[in-house]
């Protein structure tokens, strides 16, 4: 039977300010050890927050070999990025746009992106990743949309909303076939 025996002052008040200001199951963790501190027994603490006895057990364990930092997450496993310098490049490319670079796109799709990024630097992202760095960027995609222009009644501009930061126009003149 695992019990957490009295605390010093000095305990509680640690524990009770990792309550108050621990994210989520840290703060859980701490209020664990309290209440068995408290008195109450494992079943009566698993119940409370709803988790097996086994967990409870765990975690008051490991208060007792490693005091607070015991309540905090491991680090999880897995590699670190495979290239970190992939986000700046995505966000510096695409805040140019297609025709800058030579190509005849009006504006960026993810799919174009990521080719033109392994074209260009041999940075071979996937589009889902390509999609995940533009995001983390804080770039909102949109369909590219036909408005007409309203200082030209002649001319339509095809406007390319690839993010709040970048608007691509390109003109299109009438009777002119576009493909689209």
């Amino acid at each position: 039977m695992v019990r957490i025996g009295s605390l010093s002052a000095p305990q509680r008040r640690a524990l009770m300010g990792l309550r108050r200001r621990a994210v989520g199951r840290v703060a859980l963790r701490a209020q664990m050890v309290l209440l068995s501190a408290r008195g109450y027994p494992v079943p009566r603490i698993a119940q409370i927050f709803e988790v097996g006895e086994d967990m409870v057990r765990t975690w008051l364990h490991r208060y007792e070999q490693a005091g607070l930092a015991g309540l905090e997450d491991r680090p999880r496993p897995g590699g670190p990025p495979r290239d970190r310098l992939a986000r700046p490049i995505v966000d510096t490319q695409a805040s140019n746009s297609p025709g800058a670079v030579g190509l005849v796109q009006s504006c960026w799709t993810v799919g174009l992106l990521a080719a033109f990024l392994l074209a260009r630097f041999g940075l071979a992202l996937s589009p889902s990743s390509v999609r995940r760095h533009l995001k983390a960027s804080g770039w909102r995609w949109a369909r590219p949309r036909l408005a007409p222009a309203t200082h030209a009644p002649r001319l339509h501009y095809w406007h390319c909303c690839a993010s709040p930061r970048l608007v691509v126009t390109r003109c299109l003149t009438p009777g002119v076939p576009t493909i689209s």
